[in-house]
């Protein structure tokens, strides 16, 4: 058995990063037009409530 070190924050290297990621750019930034950073960041805030809500481990 051999350890591995995964990059910080590396959605390359680290598959969980990349679940998440993937889920919440087509959520939030993909093919939508928000009116304003804080619009986009409350859309980003309660996806990511619902997500750890859903997926709490």
């Amino acid at each position: 058995m051999r350890i591995k070190f995964l990059g910080k924050g590396d959605p390359n290297s680290n598959p969980i990063e990349s679940l998440v990621n993937r889920r919440l750019n087509s959520a939030v930034g993909v093919d939508r037009s928000h009116a304003s950073i804080d619009v986009m960041t409350t859309a980003a805030r309660n996806f990511l409530r619902k997500y750890n809500s859903i997926y709490a481990t």
